[in-house]
């Protein structure tokens, strides 16, 4: 995406419309794209989300081009995973063999256009050194699974720990990807920049 300096190296791995992505695992809140605060030792704590920021500008948010991109995901090397128990679920492969299987997956990003960027840019004064949430996965359902896509976990609670995180009813948000704008460096505020706010409308 334009306008990001670097996105956190995650642990899970997966592909959106073909492209490797990697993603990482929160536990403890729910996390929605657009989502914005701190991120310290494997740890995020949100402060805000660009969305809600934008609506109370008064910002259309049903403008083309402030809506998120919509991906297909999919497992990387897809034969590794033969003993998934439905042929549909995708798995997110983790560096240690943490491995998660999602059951209908859909992947969400921020978008990727010159507009957006100029709104990065805009609340970088308020915003500046904040991590952002560029891409989450959703999905009905998430399991463990070993090196082979067999279930690992046991119980009526498919879920692994901190994943059943609900941002839209009956709709997982497993996964996400951080990232730091280069556009939200630390500076002072100028009137530039508070004019560029009040223009993206």
């Amino acid at each position: 995406m334009p306008g990001l300096l670097k996105t956190l190296p995650h642990a899970y791995q997966l592909e959106l419309d073909g492209w490797l992505v990697r993603l990482g695992k929160f536990s403890g809140q729910p996390i929605t794209l657009g989502d914005y605060g701190n991120y310290s030792n494997g740890s995020f704590k949100r402060d805000g989300n660009i969305f809600e920021n934008m609506e109370a500008l008064g910002i259309d948010l049903t403008h083309l081009a402030y809506h998120p991109v919509v991906s297909s995901v999919s497992s990387i090397q897809r034969r590794w995973w033969s003993d998934l128990r439905y042929q549909n679920d995708v798995v997110a492969c983790h560096d240690k063999h943490k491995h998660l299987a999602l059951r209908q997956p859909k992947g969400l990003s921020l978008p990727a256009n010159d507009n957006f960027v100029l709104l990065l840019k805009a609340f970088s004064s308020r915003l500046a050194e904040k991590h952002l949430v560029v891409i989450v996965i959703q999905c009905l359902d998430v399991y463990w699974v070993d090196n082979r896509g067999k279930r690992r976990d046991s119980g009526g609670d498919s879920a692994p720990d901190g994943s059943k995180q609900f941002t839209v009813p009956g709709t997982l948000t497993p996964l996400c990807t951080l990232a730091s704008p280069q556009v939200w460096r630390r500076e002072l505020a100028c009137t530039q920049r508070r004019n560029q706010l009040k223009n993206i409308q």
